[in-house]
């Protein structure tokens, strides 16, 4: 990184940065000064206020392991839990998933449905609807006792609980940039309520995935350096959750669009396993799903399956474009594929 920073003529200083004022930023022993200023710190995991939460790991924590535990109970319901547990599960770890309230709440409820089937069937035991309540050491590893009087015992924990933006440290205050709710809010150009002051990604919490984040920078980039002035789209972003099996979704959930359309909305859907896994019955079955509204508009996309992302990163295109089912239905099937079932399904 520092090589390319360097080529491109970016000085990097390596540091925790600190606000001064609105133009000066303390990092170590140097003090930065600039006419313009980006905040794009990222965000941390959240840790929840439970007794014993410092006997548990974050996110953060797995990439620092030297070994992996052989069992481990993961507290969240959220695509970083999921994920997590499915690579667990796959190395060979035992993993037992505490669910508040929804698995993956946001995405597709069918499709979801499917996620979890998915995720049970390779192993993984989910507790819904209990909460952790505390955190104890045993002589095996870690009791996690929960609201309905149960308890769980593991190895390791994992709270996958969500995140927020990294604020603690930069000393805000000193450039009268606005908080609200934890986030630093920003217009459409990326500009905070301070002129000269502009921030990008889970700082501000609006969408938080990476492409996003990279997509607002380069939008402030060309905007104020580039003579290119523009902005991000955020009113149709792909997103994928990688579980096993593969979650992949653009556009509307059905319920979504429910809500917006009521009885203009007609569902299409197919389930099936992929042709590598037909004959030896091995795998999930793959769900695709297209959320129709008025004018048999596509308003969502998603899919359940192998290479769910791959294809669902194309079908994005297509609803950015206005497609309709009919324009799905003339486009001719590539045989034999999985994408196949989007444009042949009735």
């Amino acid at each position: 990184m520092g090589l390319r920073a360097n080529r491109a003529g970016v000085a990097l200083v390596r540091g925790w940065g600190r606000f001064l004022d609105d133009r000066r930023l303390q990092v170590g022993e140097q003090v930065l000064r600039g006419e313009t200023i980006l905040v794009a710190v990222g965000g941390q995991p959240v840790c929840p206020n439970l007794p014993g939460a410092d006997l548990a790991m974050v996110s953060d924590d797995l990439f620092l392991l030297e070994r992996f535990p052989g069992s481990i109970v993961i507290v969240g319901g959220g695509y970083i839990a999921c994920e997590f547990a499915c690579i667990l599960q796959g190395l060979g770890v035992a993993v037992t998933q505490i669910v508040r309230r929804q698995l993956l709440r946001g995405f597709d409820r069918g499709c979801v449905a499917s996620v979890e089937a998915g995720m049970v069937e390779k192993g993984t035991v989910f507790r819904k609807g209990v909460s952790p309540q505390a955190i104890t050491s045993t002589a095996a590893g870690r009791r996690v006792e929960l609201s309905d009087g149960d308890s769980v015992e593991a190895d390791a924990v994992l709270l996958a609980t969500g995140r927020k933006p990294r604020l603690v440290g930069l000393n805000l205050e000193a450039t009268g940039v606005a908080v609200e709710g934890g986030r630093i809010p920003v217009d459409g150009d990326q500009r905070t309520n301070v002129a000269h002051v502009f921030a990008v990604g889970d700082v501000t919490d609006r969408i938080n995935l990476t492409p996003v984040a990279v997509d607002e920078g380069r939008a402030f980039a060309d905007s104020q350096f580039g003579g290119k002035p523009h902005r991000t789209d955020h009113g149709l972003v792909a997103s994928a959750v990688f579980t096993q099996p593969e979650l992949a979704t653009v556009g509307l959930s059905e319920e979504e669009a429910r809500q917006r359309h009521g009885e203009d909305v007609r569902v299409c859907e197919a389930r099936f396993r992929s042709l590598s896994r037909a004959l030896p019955k091995t795998g999930s079955p793959c769900h695709l799903k297209l959320v129709l509204g008025p004018q048999e508009r596509v308003l969502g996309c998603h899919m359940v399956g192998e290479h769910g992302a791959e294809i669902i990163q194309m079908a994005a295109v297509a609803l950015g474009m206005g497609a309709t089912k009919a324009d799905f239905d003339r486009t001719m099937a590539l045989h034999p594929s999985i994408s196949e079932e989007f444009v042949t399904m009735g």
